[in-house]
């Protein structure tokens, strides 16, 4: 625990770790990582952790949060007393990942009073706010949504585009079983209708 009125991070300086700082926290320029950190160069989160910060936490002039995803019930959060804000365009969220997320998992990596601003992210196949983790060799783009009132930030990986041909392949066969289904009942119901 940290107590103070307020913790300033400036260019090139790394705030990480878990557990509470009882202030403010200003990152301007200099890396926010929730999570157990390296000293050694370059940095490296070695796993997910939670920071509760009991004031607001603010990013600035290119800051960066970086949070590690260990496993779906194991990951990087902020949990902040007030609000959350990304001042400026240029603020970046850099995802670790150590496992293959489903497209059914979903991560709160902040939580906060409210949210304001966004991160500077991709577009991919047409989707916005978009960030591209790796997993032994594989790409997994997580889609970045933001709440406010309260304040959220959610990463979901999105699905592949293959996966939708997919989709619409089984609801073909299932629509053609029900058709064939609803036939052979038509048919059995009149061979049994006395005339």
């Amino acid at each position: 625990t940290l107590i103070t009125s307020q913790v300033s991070v400036s260019a090139g300086a790394i705030l990480g770790g878990g557990g509470l700082i009882d202030a403010t926290a200003n990152i301007n320029s200099a890396i926010l990582a929730p999570g157990y950190t390296s000293p050694a160069a370059p940095f490296v989160p070695l796993s997910a952790a939670t920071l509760t910060v009991t004031g607001g936490v603010t990013l600035t002039n290119n800051a960066k949060l970086l949070v590690t995803l260990d496993d779906r019930n194991n990951y990087s959060q902020i949990v902040s007393g007030g609000d959350f804000i990304l001042d400026g365009a240029n603020n970046r969220l850099e995802v670790v990942l150590n496992f293959e997320p489903t497209s059914t998992d979903v991560f709160t990596i902040v939580s906060a009073l409210s949210v304001t601003g966004k991160f500077k992210l991709d577009t991919i196949d047409g989707k916005e706010d978009i960030v591209m983790a790796h997993y032994n060799g594989v790409s997994y783009p997580l889609a970045v949504s933001y709440f406010n009132n309260p304040g959220m930030i959610l990463l979901t990986p999105v699905p592949e585009p293959g996966t939708y041909g997919l989709f619409a392949a089984l609801g073909a066969l299932a629509l053609v079983a029900l058709r064939r289904r609803c036939r052979q009942g038509t048919n059995t119901a009149a061979k049994a209708t006395p005339n």
